[in-house]
């Protein structure tokens, strides 16, 4: 690791040769009932760390350790466990993909009939009743989660009720006590970390890293989950209490408190250079997670929500302050902490993420704080809601999920539920055969990074897309036009303005993310035959027609999410954290991050994908002549995006920007169209590419007192589309 920080010359060889990696001698080393435990301290150290050398723009720079007394020498503790598996192996549970828990795959070569060899077993714990045949009875053996000693007292209670939610779930299956929490006592001789001690602990940094993380340990025969650990970053309750103290306003923070909602996180950005759309461009690594083949769970479910709380903070009006140690402040970091934990304990428990479940409910459901207070927001807390808010000058529901959606049950039951071996099988057909239930509807993380589901999104809310995205979209703007009047006292930062335009921005980008997944999608749903459903569903027609106006309205349109010159000249940094982090900006451009979501948008939009499906979908459709076209999609988005020339006048510097991306797409489609690129798609763009010409003409002999920087857009664009359809190319059939 340190040896890419030494600059490349004679001295440095030299230096490299030199650099050393000590393993010292067992810092611990113990033997517990169930494992051997090792703690070894490895010493990293070199002579010397020098600046870096040229790095290409836009790649990682190089850097070195923080806050170390000395960056040339580090420690690093390692902790081995060793500890065998359990000696008589756990009666495995087959899966079935209509439910989502993680699996162990087993290859079994005796039996040549199956297509594959591969066997997929339920990861889970063991767990058998005392008295088999009792309705409800206590466990065997229980699974006890410890809470590490590390964890703050504060917080010991609400991490003990996260934990303890579940049980509301194993009851429901016959499991009275099914889990339960100890305490891990102070002078302990154990640690948390040794097998045989679920955990949740603490992690002290520095400066904010993750939020929280979960891990399991498996036994690779059967699938029994053996351990699980999950951690938080102990800053994230930090920086949530600084995050209040800046943006609420004391009269608010009071009806805040009072309903259940959650933060944490990193005061960070919420982007660097682009806005990701969701499941459209490379991912934000604070929004995604993913699953690898091996079911090896990668989750950010805290930072995701941190982010979302962070954002329904800034839409308060900082009126007045509240303190960091207020017990307001302290409320808000429980509810957070709460919604984390039962979503990572549910990983522990063997569920994956449910990026479907956000569906379950209607607007007029969420409004409700009755319904929303017993029922949640969702559908599963293994979700990644966004944030139930209500639109400006309305009161709505609970913001977030605090409690087990009826998702959660239904997981819990295919899992866990004791049957008798002869009739198992025909009793899981049985509960996996209701997952064409609406509110049992369950997408993962590969449905949501594949990109063509228009339900399967993370950080979306509510049955109806497009009323979520319209609400999203005028918040956004209503807090952009609450923080233009918004008066800071002299001991306030602009930075706040700046931050909470930056989350305001974001959320809009997954708002408009939520509604170009809508063109051109296909539902895809994981139902077996007799389900009453057909498993690829294009997306209505209607929808994808809303979706595309609400685009145009707020997005391409010239008045859309636009911000007043007087409230950018006031979006400063934070000077102090400018100091630390020498790479923050001081300048925020916000014309330049508006442009970058038009860009993402066109990007899609334009796509080879989107086309396709879109034919396609015509071909699915009973009715192809109601169906959604793909000439209505390219006309739509030339006429919003090139509207100045049916209005006449001077053009502005952004809506040039955009307009010359979007000449530049259709160029690139007629020159150099990919391998993938379907033929009626390729026609259409050129019918777009003659019409764009000539009304791009018109306009230069309409409009005689044009400015120069117009009138030279204008012609240039002209002239770029006429060599593009001039221009000779080979071609299939001519």
């Amino acid at each position: 690791m340190m040896a890419a920080h030494i600059p490349q010359n004679p001295e440095t060889r030299m230096a490299k040769k030199r650099m050393v990696l000590e393993i010292g001698m067992g810092t611990d080393i113990r033997g517990t009932d169930v494992s051997t435990e090792i703690v070894v301290q490895q010493h990293f150290f070199t002579p010397g760390i020098a600046v870096p050398g040229f790095v290409l723009p836009g790649l990682p720079q190089p850097g070195q350790p923080r806050f170390l007394p000395d960056s040339r020498s580090m420690l690093i503790s390692v902790h081995y466990s060793l500890a065998p598996l359990p000696d008589v192996p756990m009666a495995t549970r087959a899966a079935d993909p209509r439910v989502g828990l993680f699996t162990t795959t087993v290859l079994d070569f005796n039996n040549d009939l199956p297509a594959s060899p591969r066997q997929r077993f339920v990861n889970r714990w063991r767990l058998e009743k005392k008295d088999p045949n009792a309705d409800v009875s206590d466990p065997v053996k229980p699974i006890t989660f410890w809470i590490d000693r590390n964890v703050p007292h504060a917080y010991r209670e609400t991490v003990r009720g996260a934990i303890l939610e579940w049980n509301k779930a194993f009851e429901r299956i016959g499991f009275r006590n099914a889990i339960t929490v100890e305490q891990q006592p102070d002078d302990a001789r154990f640690d948390t970390l040794d097998p045989g001690y679920p955990s949740v602990r603490w992690l002290m940094n520095a400066e904010p890293g993750i939020t929280a993380i979960g891990q399991t340990q498996i036994d690779p025969r059967t699938g029994e989950i053996v351990d699980a650990d999950i951690s938080f970053e102990g800053m994230f309750v930090r920086a949530q209490r600084y995050m209040r103290t800046q943006l609420l306003a004391a009269r608010q923070a009071v009806q805040a408190a009072t309903v259940p909602t959650s933060a944490g996180g990193a005061l960070r950005e919420p982007f660097a250079s682009v806005i990701a759309l969701p499941g459209l461009l490379p991912p934000d690594p604070a929004q995604v997670d993913a699953h690898a083949d091996t079911d090896h769970a990668f989750c950010r479910h805290g930072d995701a929500m941190a982010e979302q709380a962070q954002y329904a903070l800034d839409l308060m009006d900082a009126t007045g302050e509240l303190e960091p140690g207020s017990p307001l402040a302290q409320q808000f970091v429980l509810d957070y902490l709460k919604d984390t934990v039962m979503h990572e304990v549910g990983h522990a428990l063997g569920l994956r993420h449910n990026f479907r479940a956000s569906r379950a409910y209607t607007e007029a459901q969420l409004a409700d704080p009755e319904f929303t207070r017993a029922n949640g927001t969702t559908g599963s807390v293994m979700e990644y809601n966004a944030i139930n808010l209500a639109r400006p000058g309305q009161t709505g529901g609970v913001p977030f999920q605090m409690t087990l959606g009826p998702y959660d049950y239904w997981a819990i039951e295919y899992a866990y539920k004791p049957f008798a071996p002869d009739q198992e099988g025909a009793a899981l057909q049985r509960i996996a055969a209701r997952s064409n239930e609406p509110l049992l509807a369950y997408g993962t993380d590969e449905d949501a990074a594949f990109g063509i589901d228009p339900e399967t999104i993370q950080l979306d809310l509510g049955a109806d897309p497009i009323v979520y995205a319209a609400k999203r979209l005028e918040i956004a703007r209503d807090l952009f036009q609450r923080q233009e009047r918004r008066e800071l006292k002299p001991d306030q930062s602009y930075a706040v303005l700046r931050r909470s335009l930056a989350y305001a921005i974001a959320d809009a980008g997954r708002a408009v993310g939520v509604l170009v997944r809508q063109i051109g999608g296909v539902r895809t749903l994981r139902d077996h035959p007799g389900s009453g459903r057909d498993p690829l569903q294009p997306a209505d027609a209607a929808t994808q027609r809303a979706a595309l106006d609400l685009i145009a309205r707020h997005v391409l349109a010239i008045d859309g999410l636009a911000v007043t010159p007087t409230l950018q000249r006031r979006l400063a940094p934070d000077f102090d954290d400018r100091g630390d982090n020498p790479s923050l900006s001081t300048d925020y451009p916000v014309p330049q991050r508006l442009l970058d979501l038009q860009r993402a948008v066109l990007n899609q939009l334009m796509s080879d994908a989107v086309a396709a499906r879109i034919l396609d979908s015509v071909d699915k459709t009973d009715r192809p002549y109601t169906a959604f076209q793909l000439s209505e999609l390219y006309e739509r988005l030339t006429r919003d995006v090139w509207r100045e020339l049916v209005t006449g006048g001077n053009i502005s510097a952004t809506r040039r920007e955009l307009q010359r991306d979007h000449v530049n797409r259709l160029a690139t489609a007629l020159l150099r169209p990919s391998p993938q690129a379907r033929a009626d798609a390729r026609s259409l763009l050129r019918q777009q590419a003659l019409l764009l010409q000539g009304q791009l003409h018109k306009a230069l002999q309409r409009e005689p007192k044009l400015d120069a920087a117009t009138r030279a857009h204008l012609q240039d664009s002209a002239d770029t589309l006429a060599q593009a359809l001039e221009a000779k190319m080979q071609r299939v059939g001519v």
